[in-house]
């Protein structure tokens, strides 16, 4: 997705925007986690379209190893 630049900044009414910056990595950053694979599920014919409707369930998560693995920049302007 995107960032707006639409943040405000303390009192002085000044449009900013952000950084986000993450570090990948197993024991020294963020990790990305899931239990078990992709579970794709028929569910039928839709009655008003041409068209077939399935159900994808996905169980994750991110594990944070360290407090610097992510961080943000904040009071950019654009």
């Amino acid at each position: 997705d995107f960032v707006s630049n639409t943040q405000v900044m303390g009192t002085s009414g000044a449009i900013c925007s952000s950084i986000y910056a993450v570090k990948f990595g197993q024991g020294t950053g963020i990790m990305g986690l899931e239990h078990g694979a992709l579970q794709v599920e028929r569910v039928g014919e839709l009655e008003t379209k041409d068209a077939t409707r399935h159900r994808i369930k996905w169980y994750c998560g991110l594990a944070f190893f360290s407090e610097l693995g992510a961080s943000r920049i904040s009071g950019i302007l654009p």
